[in-house]
């Protein structure tokens, strides 16, 4: 069973006091990078990500349009910086069919680097073959999940373990249940 928190901790009336001081209860703040919401989405992360993936390669424009650069070459750079910037932490994310969506088309950055106009007729699956099938974004994000949830996993006794394989006594509340963390990664390796 599992219980919807967001309700008690959005409570405006919340009085925490650390050292005779009130500490502001807010919707949101980033921590370590990511966002962090009362809501437990990642929807909002996924977008701030997206963006911040998609600025790092408006910075490498000038690098990625340059025909002395080999194509090999590009594709590890995308890799090593943008990926890197709009995957960060993406192993605790629950991804809804938006937010694949999202993700989807933020991978099809690969047709800018191929310089493939928008109105060529080339289907998505013809430009990942030609760039490569090992530079998938979501198989990289795949990865990282099953790698995090099998590191969690062989820890003997601890609170994470027990919220992600939802041993957590509660109330469920009412209507559909979110999507949870460990259903992704049961879809991770479908």
């Amino acid at each position: 069973r599992r219980r919807d928190w967001s309700s008690d901790v959005c409570s405006s009336d919340l009085n925490i006091m650390i050292n005779g001081e009130k500490i502001e209860v807010v919707k949101d703040f980033i921590l370590l990078g990511s966002t962090i919401n009362t809501h437990g989405s990642s929807s909002q992360e996924i977008k701030r990500r997206i963006a911040l993936g998609k600025s790092a390669a408006k910075d490498l424009f000038k690098v990625l349009k340059s025909k002395d650069v080999t194509l090999k070459t590009k594709v590890s750079l995308i890799q090593a910086t943008v990926f890197s910037i709009a995957s960060y932490a993406c192993k605790s994310w629950t991804m809804n069919k938006e937010d694949r969506r999202r993700i989807d088309s933020f991978k099809l950055c690969w047709r800018r680097i191929l310089n493939i106009p928008w109105t060529a007729k080339r289907t998505n699956k013809s430009v990942l073959e030609e760039v490569g099938p090992e530079c998938s974004l979501e198989a990289r994000m795949a990865r990282l999940c099953l790698t995090y949830f099998g590191h969690i996993v062989r820890r003997d006794e601890s609170l994470e373990k027990d919220i992600m394989l939802g041993k957590i006594q509660g109330l469920w509340k009412r209507g559909r249940p979110s999507m949870r963390w460990i259903d992704k990664i049961g879809r991770a390796h479908v």
